[in-house]
């Protein structure tokens, strides 16, 4: 599987991965827009107690589609992430988030 091949494949790759190897802690860096994709998988993984960390790159869009082919659509809807988790989580899963900005020389 290419890792760029198909958009929404990591999220749903990182709920079978923790859940082919509950004995370790999946760690997976996701695009938004990928994430948009298959979200509701996240709900499916603390319904299984997977305990998997996902570091979730909001940078506003479909960022390898617009190196194949740039267009308005490949601009997404910024989502309130930290409510998404809350509003899923029930209380069992926790969610933080920072802010990060790239210096350049």
């Amino acid at each position: 599987q290419m890792q760029y091949g198909s958009i929404g494949w990591s999220v749903g790759a990182t709920l079978g991965y923790a859940q082919a190897v509950p004995e370790k802690r999946v760690i997976a860096c996701i695009g938004d827009g990928s994430f948009q994709v298959t979200a509701q998988d996240v709900s499916t993984m603390l319904r299984c107690g997977q305990k998997s960390i996902i570091f979730l790159i909001n940078n506003g869009g479909y960022t390898i589609e617009v190196e194949i082919h740039d267009g308005p659509y490949n601009v997404i809807k910024n989502w309130n992430y930290t409510g998404l988790i809350d509003a899923i989580h029930n209380g069992e899963g926790k969610c933080w988030t920072t802010k990060a900005s790239l210096l350049t020389l």
